[in-house]
């Protein structure tokens, strides 16, 4: 018996465009970092602020997000994380297993991180790309634990 899996219909594809895009406005700190008056032009060249704050996100992501999914999130930002510190050859595969095991992730997300962890700890750090490799992350986790 084989285990093929099914092709990624628009739902599911526009679902994890919409977790990426959350996770990478949350691991920048969106709102935060950007001055008051920094994007949305209008037609006239004037720039006006929305006006997202992260309590608006927390909102957001509480009411739209379940927790397995808020899991593969968390575990993407560490995922992050962990390879800038592998790059900058600061990578800690014992502190990093320690983080994990006091995270409020599933079992199965922490075992899949551990795991990834363990292939990040192979890895050159010239042959690291963060955000390449935390997006493909985030996809796999949320794909994983969708099926």
């Amino acid at each position: 018996m084989t285990n093929m899996k099914k092709p990624l219909n628009l739902a599911q594809i526009n679902r994890f465009s919409i977790a990426l895009l959350l996770s990478s406005l949350i691991s920048v700190g969106f709102a935060q970092t950007l001055p008051s008056s920094s994007f949305n032009a209008n037609l006239n060249g004037n720039v006006t602020n929305p006006g997202v704050t992260q309590a608006d996100k927390d909102k957001i992501i509480g009411k739209n997000i379940i927790a397995i999914d808020k899991g593969c999130i968390t575990a993407a930002l560490i995922v992050k994380n962990q390879l800038i510190d592998k790059q900058n050859i600061k990578f800690n595969l014992l502190a990093a297993i320690d983080e994990i095991k006091v995270s409020q992730m599933a079992f199965i997300q922490k075992s899949t991180l551990t795991a990834y962890l363990v292939y990040i700890d192979a890895l050159e750090p010239s042959d690291v790309n963060p955000s390449l490799m935390s997006s493909q992350y985030m996809l796999n986790c949320l794909s994983f634990v969708r099926h």
